[in-house]
């Protein structure tokens, strides 16, 4: 019978074994979603709810019929391109802000005959 575990401890718990290197393979593949569930002794909704967190996190990622997969180490300031917050949210979550800067403006001068050539262009007109 699973044990009622809330998901922030169980997302704990994964990370600690992911980092020890017991919970992964060569791969860096997790154990399939039912071992998870028997290993941990939870639903299968709060598995997936601590899967989807730690995606969210940038610890891993899933590939559809394959498995979920653990990123390689990220130093504390990398920045996972696939979060699902998007650029802005996890530069904020590593304590940058994300801005934008011209960084040179040039105005340059050009001959349009040179940019558009000028085609005599025929239409067919079908009755």
């Amino acid at each position: 019978m699973p044990k009622k575990m809330d998901t922030n401890v169980l997302v704990k718990k994964i990370i600690t074994e992911i980092q020890s290197g017991e919970l992964v393979d060569q791969d860096l593949k997790l154990p399939a979603e039912p071992n998870l569930m028997s290993r941990y002794e939870v639903t299968r909704y709060t598995l997936r709810q601590a899967l989807k967190q730690l995606s969210v996190m940038g610890y891993t990622y899933q590939v559809h019929g394959v498995g979920t997969f653990v990123r390689h180490q990220q130093t504390v300031d990398s920045v996972a391109l696939e979060h699902e917050g998007g650029l802005s949210a996890e530069m904020e979550r590593i304590g940058r802000k994300l801005t934008t800067q011209t960084a040179s403006e040039k105005i340059i001068l050009y001959r349009r005959h040179l940019f558009y050539q000028r085609h005599t262009t025929s239409r067919m007109m079908i009755n």
